[in-house]
């Protein structure tokens, strides 16, 4: 107490008008600092993929302001503020902390939480290795699909178009069975060689 207020409090009879007026200067000051203290503290909201250890930290520091300005929350409504904090990714722990009716303070919450994060860290890891493995094969049998077929046939829209070397003429874009003069040539032998009725003659 400053040399002031000592002055100011010498005249009152007893300890209690004392307090009431310490209260009346100062009591809007502490209004406030409770204020800005439970803003942070309900509006707190871990973000996807942030340090948990850190923030439960900040947490137990705020609700520990908050005792210093004489209010005392229940310890069970501090683990609930602190657990309704966290990020989506956690939500498998809060319902096994529920189901099994854990108690615990929140010194204990914060270890627990520490190791949560490393196994879901975890966990997250396998699945991006899944995913980028599934992905490679994805591209290697769209590649094997994209191979165009090698050798004289190929297919255009319903159309087969004849690519090679002809055996008969020795020319490219057709092939021997194709070729026109070569068919005729096959035509006029037919014709040449006789007939069986004509050899029994």
């Amino acid at each position: 107490m400053t040399n002031e207020l000592q002055r100011q409090h010498e005249k009152m009879p007893d300890t209690k008008s004392m307090v009431n007026h310490l209260q009346e200067l100062y009591g809007e000051h502490s209004r406030i600092a409770r204020y800005e203290v439970t803003k942070v503290l309900f509006r707190a909201k871990l973000q996807e993929g942030g340090n948990v250890g850190d923030h439960v930290l900040n947490m137990i520091g705020l609700l520990e302001r908050l005792e210093e300005l004489n209010i005392f929350l229940d310890s069970e409504l501090e683990v609930d503020l602190i657990l309704q904090s966290l990020s989506n990714s956690f939500g498998l722990f809060i319902m096994n902390f529920h189901m099994n009716k854990l108690h615990c303070s929140k010194s204990h919450l914060h270890n627990m939480l520490c190791t949560a994060h490393a196994t879901i860290k975890g966990m997250n890891t396998d699945t991006v290795l899944l995913a980028s493995s599934k992905s490679k094969k994805k591209r290697k049998n769209k590649k094997v699909s994209e191979v165009k077929p090698t050798g004289g046939v190929t297919k255009t829209k319903g159309k087969v178009v004849s690519k090679g070397m002809c055996f008969h003429c020795n020319k490219e874009g057709h092939w021997k069975k194709n070729y026109t003069e070569y068919l005729k040539s096959l035509k006029v032998k037919d014709n040449d060689k006789p007939s069986e009725g004509s050899e029994k003659k």
